[in-house]
């Protein structure tokens, strides 16, 4: 089982970055993983193919994406051939591929290598059973974990932007001029003439003042009794 979950984990990885770098490097989920492990695999008797130098491309690939701490690698073979022949052809094997990571710019301090020949077989066989998934190198990485930060939102501060001031021009109003009336001339009245006060009466000369009331008390007894009264000039009353 466990050699079937990484024959998969390799299939998954490698069919991703070998086939599609690209879009491996905008998927950064794979360097989340703090182990990740590949299958190089090999023809019959060799220890390099142009297969073997593709898978090799997509381990570069990853070490470009993430951040490789070290590499471990490890030989395999199948079971065709003599134990000795079979553990230095593993050997070969692992050495070819950290010489080809190292031409491609990996550090070779920080890859290991090792060959177990036939005695750890991916698919277990009998003696002399030519098996392709048993001649492999095991890449085995060790990565620095990407650390996902989660995105902080920082509320913006307002900006004020004082607005330019807009000149809008009038539009020109007219208003109809009321009609002036003239003023008419102001005619002075004529001066009037002072009047005098009439002069007060002038008296009336009547003749003694005692004269006067005794000829009104006479007339009158006269009237009273039927009589009538002449008067002369001189005023004096007489008898008819």
């Amino acid at each position: 089982m466990k050699n079937l979950a990484i024959l998969l984990s390799t299939l998954s990885a490698t069919a991703m970055i070998a086939a599609a770098p690209s879009a491996a490097a905008q998927d950064m989920s794979i360097c989340s993983q703090s182990n990740i492990t590949q299958l190089v695999y090999y023809e019959f008797g060799k220890a390099q193919s142009a297969e073997t130098m593709s898978q090799i491309e997509s381990i570069q690939n990853i070490s470009a994406l993430c951040d490789v701490r070290s590499i471990e690698l490890i030989g395999h073979t199948d079971t065709v051939g003599s134990t000795s022949t079979n553990q230095a052809l593993s050997v070969r094997r692992a050495n070819n591929v950290k010489n080809a990571l190292v031409k491609m710019g990996l550090p070779a301090s920080g890859i290991t290598t090792s060959g177990r020949g036939e005695s750890e077989p991916f698919i277990p066989t009998a003696d002399g059973v030519q098996e392709q998934l048993n001649r492999r190198v095991e890449v085995r990485m060790t990565l620095n974990p990407l650390v996902v930060e989660e995105p902080t939102y920082v509320e913006p501060e307002p900006v004020f932007v004082e607005p330019e001031p807009v000149y809008v021009e009038p539009e020109p109003v007219f208003v109809e001029p009321e009609p002036v009336v003239e003023a008419s001339p102001v005619v002075e009245p004529a001066p009037v003439a002072s009047q005098t006060p009439p002069p007060p009466p002038q008296p009336v000369a009547t003749g003694p003042a005692i004269g006067n009331s005794a000829l009104i008390l006479a007339g009158a007894a006269a009237a009273a009794a039927g009589l009538y009264l002449i008067l002369d000039d001189d005023d004096e009353p007489s008898s008819p």
